[in-house]
């Protein structure tokens, strides 16, 4: 901070306050603000205190008793992307001057919580800021032909941890387009029947998973005219939505009668008489999608068998997050050969791939990938979060996990809109758990109505199973939940992370203080997570010390690592694919296991606390030589959130064998119910190596316990065979 050019020198909280304010650049409430920065009851006496300090070096930036703060000042990043437009070569080097770090750096520590989220969040749209300027400086020099001046910005990049300037194109980037060959496949094959008679398509996928724009761009260059409406449950405004949508492309001496339904309704099935006699008269092949159709169980009554009569060719799509429901939707007696259903899946690393590679075109192979799955983990999968995260290309540079993008969390929120007020309320609540939750916890964060909310939130797909220890079948994937286990999580981690996001400061302080209290005798590491980020420091010495005694001797999570073996693994480049299409599940616990090109993918966005257990079962091995062929492009074990058994993001075992562990770092090996762990470090991040050995036969299993993991799996044999995962 400079002020009438002299040096200011700041305490580091007054340093937050000033910054935070002159980067939101909107009044600021006086209490936002403390409860902003100071985790105690006093926050507002802490905040008068900085401001008196300020005023003492001349600083008289905020009227006395004024309840709203501004701060309006110019910055360095103000100066730097100014100087975007006339820096000379000459002048270049004093421009990078500008770029000193880490976007504010010695922030991370300080203030609460949502400060630090805060922080995060900025420093992710600074250096997206500083990217999109460097990229563009560079791609001027590259095109002038200054190789020194562009090899300057391309050094100062890589020490702020930009590894590869991209060169802009001219017209910007192209549009994301993830390609879903299998279903777009079942697609067509519908749509060929539809030629001839009326179909029915029921249309399942997750709220953000891309179904409008599946069915548009499955269209394009096509004869067929498209109709997309959002069901409705009131009748008169769901048939309101249906004119409105064919008033679009039907000809003028049809829109009388559209007009008459929007204008002068009346009987509401003569209505819909008419409206499908419009779509009959268009003389074209018409595909009429209806989304979020689980709305239109009263207002299109009857509607699918009189569609399905008309004689023209006609495909009706259903579309709903909630595939279940959509069977309900049509009368028992409509013929059973002309229902279809297609369930569209998260995108997968393979098409973020081919997506990001016209986009991102300065990366190599192995960097794009990584990119790919990074920014595949993150978002689940889910084009719309894709695409979000995508705005904001910095996020997906970084190791550790990024904010969710605003529009994301508001999708997310909206997506919530619709359950009642007390649901909404638990939810919330139950967010900031990041252990399963059973009964008894239910009981002591939601009171008495625990079960019949717990219910409710199970019935509607929010919460699911939480088991220790999942398997998965291959090869196929096969996975078959159960309801045995009683303790819950979030079935969407995204979801969870926009719940907690919707809080308030002191809601999520209070939350933490009683979780720490409650998990303290069977969870103590957890325990003091929350105890420390509560500011209750005697809490957390006692949780630590708890923790301590939990963990068994000889336990990896108190050993230090040592020195990786050499000579054992070797980085290679992908082994050959096949032409096999893709197949995935999800495991309750939110571990996506797909079999694609002759590959086992393994992806996980964390539920927080301890990462568990996920087996892949295959047949029975031989004995003799092994040799795997993987990459790990994501990897976070939660060591921070204190869990008693160590996480890996690979490992495999033969019968009753010993498992042989894959780690980026090398502990010691150790024994965990009665299994000697091997373990191996030295696996690299981002790349594909390359490891064999000898082992036994029996029932091969392949293991993941991570909390964030991408792991890609391309070729296994052993005793002399391939291991088939599909």
């Amino acid at each position: 901070m400079s002020h009438e050019g002299r040096r200011v020198h700041l305490s580091a909280k007054a340093t937050a306050l000033l910054a935070y304010l002159a980067l939101e650049r909107s009044p600021q409430h006086r209490e936002h603000l403390a409860d902003l920065l100071w985790e105690s009851h006093d926050a507002l006496g802490n905040l008068r205190v900085e401001l008196a300090r300020l005023r003492q070096q001349g600083l008289d930036l905020f009227p006395a008793r004024q309840p709203m703060l501004s701060l309006e000042c110019a910055t360095d990043l103000d100066r730097f992307v100014r100087g975007e437009t006339d820096v000379s070569e000459r002048e270049l080097a004093e421009w990078l001057g500008t770029l000193r770090g880490l976007p504010l750096s010695g922030l991370e520590d300080l203030g609460t919580s949502t400060f630090q989220e805060w922080v995060e969040t900025q420093r992710l749209s600074l250096a997206e800021q500083v990217e999109e300027v460097l990229s563009r400086v560079y791609t001027r020099q590259v095109e002038a032909g200054r190789d020194r001046a562009a090899e300057m910005i391309r050094a100062r990049a890589e020490l702020l941890g930009v590894e590869n300037l991209r060169l802009v194109r001219r017209g910007g980037p192209p549009q994301l387009h993830f390609d879903r060959p299998e279903a777009r496949g079942a697609l067509m094959d519908v749509l060929s029947l539809a030629e001839h008679e009326p179909q029915l398509l029921l249309l399942g996928g997750r709220r953000g998973i891309g179904k409008r724009s599946f069915v548009q761009e499955a269209l394009v260059g096509s004869d067929w005219v498209l109709l997309q409406v959002n069901a409705v449950p009131q009748r008169r405004l769901f048939l309101a939505s249906l004119a409105q949508a064919l008033m679009r492309v039907s000809p003028p001496d049809s829109r009388e009668v559209l007009q008459s339904v929007l204008l002068r309704p009346g009987d509401a099935d003569e209505d819909l008489v008419r409206i499908f006699s419009v779509l009959a008269s268009l003389g074209r092949p018409v595909v009429l999608s209806i989304h979020r159709a689980e709305h239109a169980r009263e207002a299109f009554a009857g509607g699918v068998g009189f569609a399905l009569g008309l004689p023209i060719p006609l495909l009706l799509v259903l579309s709903s997050s909630s595939a279940s429901t959509l069977p309900a939707l049509f009368e028992s007696g409509v013929d059973s050969g002309r229902v279809h259903r297609i369930n569209l899946g998260p995108v997968s690393i393979r098409a973020a791939t081919r997506a990001l590679r016209p986009v991102l075109q300065g990366l190599d192979e192995d960097a794009l990938r990584c990119r790919a799955a990074r920014l595949v983990q993150q978002t689940e999968g889910l084009p719309a979060h894709l695409r979000a995260f995508m705005e904001r290309p910095h996020s997906l540079t970084g190791s550790g996990r990024s904010p969710l993008p605003p529009s994301a969390r508001e999708s997310l929120l909206a997506g919530a809109s619709g359950w009642r007020p007390e649901l909404h309320a638990a939810l919330s609540r139950l967010s900031m758990v990041y252990v399963g939750v059973d009964a008894a916890l239910a009981r002591a964060i939601l009171g008495e109505d625990a079960p019949d909310l717990l219910s409710e939130a199970l019935s509607a797909g929010v919460l699911s199973h939480a088991a220790d220890e999942e398997t998965v079948r291959l090869p196929g994937p096969d996975f078959t939940s159960s309801d045995l286990e009683q303790r819950l999580g979030f079935t969407s981690e995204l979801l969870r992370t926009a719940l907690a996001g919707s809080l308030t400061g002191p809601q999520r302080a209070a939350l933490r203080a009683r979780l720490a209290d409650l998990l303290l005798p069977t969870h103590p590491g957890l325990s003091a997570y929350y105890a420390q980020r509560a500011n209750l420091p005697e809490l957390t010495e006692r949780a630590r010390a708890a923790y301590e005694a939990a963990l068994q001797e000889g336990s990896p999570l108190r050993t230090a690592p040592r020195p990786a073996p050499s000579g054992r693994m070797r980085l290679v480049t992908e082994p050959p694919v096949t032409s096999a299409p893709r197949r995935e599940v999800q495991t309750e616990n939110g571990y996506r296991v797909a079999t694609e090109a002759g590959q086992l993918e393994v992806i996980r966005l964390g539920r927080y606390g301890a990462p568990p257990l996920l087996r892949a079962r295959l047949p029975a091995v031989r004995e003799g030589a092994w040799r795997l062929v993987a990459r790990v492009d994501v990897y976070r074990g939660g060591e921070e959130l204190g869990p008693t058994r160590a996480p890996y993001p690979l490992a495999l075992r033969v019968g009753d064998g010993e498992r042989l562990v894959l780690r980026p770092d090398a502990p010691a090996d150790y024994v965990e119910d009665g299994v000697r762990h091997r373990v191996l470090g030295g696996v690299p991040l981002g790349k594909w190596f390359e490891l064999g050995g000898t082992g036994g036969r029996g029932d091969l299993e392949i293991a993941v316990r991570a909390l964030d993991v991408a792991v890609t799996i391309g070729r296994l044999e052993w005793g002399g065979e391939e291991v088939p995962f599909q």
